[in-house]
């Protein structure tokens, strides 16, 4: 009876740190999506068309090409204007000077 007892309490804590894991990670999920939304409205009131552009790549999934393509841009400077609105954003998220 005694080593059942220990059997069942190994298993409920496993069970127990597992919960509390998943739960840690979908906090953390949580957070990331209000730190992302957070950073991409001072990226909005910084420049609307580094805002537009991470839209169109980052939740529309347009390449390169198709995202000038709707701006009615050179790939060169959406090229430029998306590593400057990244460089931005992960100055943003990583808590830096906006």
């Amino acid at each position: 009876m005694a080593y059942w007892r220990i059997v069942c309490d190994s298993i409920v804590q496993r069970i127990h740190r597992r919960v509390l894991e998943h739960v840690a990670a979908v906090e953390a999920r949580q957070l990331d999506l209000i730190a992302l939304d957070v950073a991409l409205d001072s990226l909005e009131a910084a420049d609307d068309d580094l805002a537009r552009l991470v839209e169109l790549r980052f939740f529309g999934g347009l390449s390169i090409q198709e995202t000038a393509k709707v701006l009615g841009r050179s790939t060169a400077s959406v090229e430029r204007d998306w590593r400057v609105a990244r460089a931005l954003l992960r100055r943003e998220l990583d808590g830096g000077p906006a």
